[in-house]
């Protein structure tokens, strides 16, 4: 697998929240933050330059342990405008290995399918109260 450069990519948030750029500046002490209660409509998009065949996504929640999203679903887009599930699944299971896994930065972990994708969706589909959603670190692999 590949790292990607999150910094290079275009990138885009269907909500208000904090500056998506403390997703990969390398310190567990920043977040980006949906700055409100998750609702079951905040997304994060990243657009490639070209079709890109995202391997593995890995966001880390460091001490926001409450703010993992309640249901993920994962997209891909081939065209920047239809998009194909590559993955989805409640927030908790995922989490709980990544606290086991590495308790300080509490990553989780997504193997996504083949794909050649423009663009790539995040989006939190759960709803808490009280909880918002937090990436401290965020990282894309292509294969």
């Amino acid at each position: 697998m590949i790292p990607i450069d999150l910094s290079e990519l275009r990138q885009t948030t269907g909500h208000r929240g904090q500056s998506l750029e403390a997703m990969w500046d390398n310190d567990y002490e920043t977040r980006w933050s949906s700055d409100a209660p998750q609702a079951g409509h905040e997304w994060i998009e990243w657009a490639f330059d070209k079709p890109t065949n995202i391997g593995h996504v890995r966001f880390s929640l460091a001490k926001s342990l409450n703010d993992y999203p309640r249901n993920l679903l994962i997209e891909g887009s081939f065209d920047g405008e239809t998009y194909r599930t590559l993955y989805e699944d409640r927030g908790l299971p995922k989490f709980f290995l990544g606290l086991v896994d590495d308790p300080e930065h509490v990553p989780i972990d997504i193997a996504l399918p083949q794909n050649e994708s423009l663009k790539l969706r995040l989006r939190q589909r759960g709803v808490s109260s009280t909880w918002y959603w937090s990436i401290h670190e965020m990282r894309l692999w292509e294969r």
